[in-house]
């Protein structure tokens, strides 16, 4: 069955310059400036997309999918 877990918020998006897009596609960065989420947001969050997760020293643990604004699957790293 699908997880109700709801994407990250993403609070003030770090997007490098380029203009968040509440509804569209953005890239939002984390504050050490790796892709954290990466997909089609609607109303601000994630919809459609990936969440890249990581450890203390920066290396991707994880690939979370999201669909329809919740958690999917961990993807392929």
């Amino acid at each position: 069955g699908a997880s109700r877990e709801p994407a990250p918020s993403v609070g003030q998006p770090r997007t490098k310059g380029a203009p968040f897009k509440p509804n569209g596609y953005n890239k939002v960065y984390n504050e050490n400036d790796e892709i954290w989420q990466d997909g089609d947001f609607r109303s601000g969050s994630l919809w459609n997309g990936k969440v890249y997760v990581y450890d203390s020293d920066g290396i991707l643990l994880k690939v979370r999918v999201f669909k329809n604004g919740y958690y999917h699957y961990d993807g392929q790293l």
